[in-house]
């Protein structure tokens, strides 16, 4: 059944309309890249703002200062668990939480400049680790430098 109110296409392939899409899409990815490198800035130039306040001789807590929300969840919900699982199965050794943060970024194409976005990574997927050992479903051993290798269970 047919819309009353759109105009027939004059065309069957939507080759213009699929064109400028592959544009917009194009447009969006580029200032997609260029917020997320600009939200990297910011957080550097924040981390320089602290230390000169520190040396300026500020004591109080630089983060009781700040609002509460932290903004959106870095994944969403059980999204980390899978990208870590899938990761593990395409590793040929053991992997640091480190390491998983630093692919998972680079699979999404951010900043992995961004030390605080990337510490904050780094973290919940040290959290999710310990679930997932909980589950069964990985295992770790320590490499001597006082990190944890990360494996899947066999």
């Amino acid at each position: 059944m047919r819309c009353p109110y759109m105009k027939p296409s004059k065309t069957k392939t939507y080759e213009h309309a699929i064109t400028g899409l592959l544009g917009e899409r194009a447009d969006l990815y580029n200032e997609l890249i260029h917020l997320r490198a600009r939200i990297a800035e910011i957080g550097n130039d924040m981390a320089t703002v602290d230390k000169t306040l520190r040396i300026l001789g500020f004591k109080d807590n630089l983060d009781d200062l700040m609002p509460e929300w932290s903004g959106p969840s870095l994944l969403p919900h059980r999204q980390l668990s899978r990208s870590i699982s899938e990761m593990l199965r395409e590793a040929t050794e053991p992997l640091t939480s480190r390491q998983i943060a630093l692919k998972i970024v680079q699979a999404r194409c951010e900043n992995p400049n961004d030390r605080t976005y990337m510490n904050k990574l780094t973290n919940s997927v040290w959290r999710t680790f310990g679930n997932l050992r909980k589950q069964g479903r990985v295992v770790s051993e320590g490499n001597g430098k006082g990190l944890q290798l990360w494996r899947l269970e066999r």
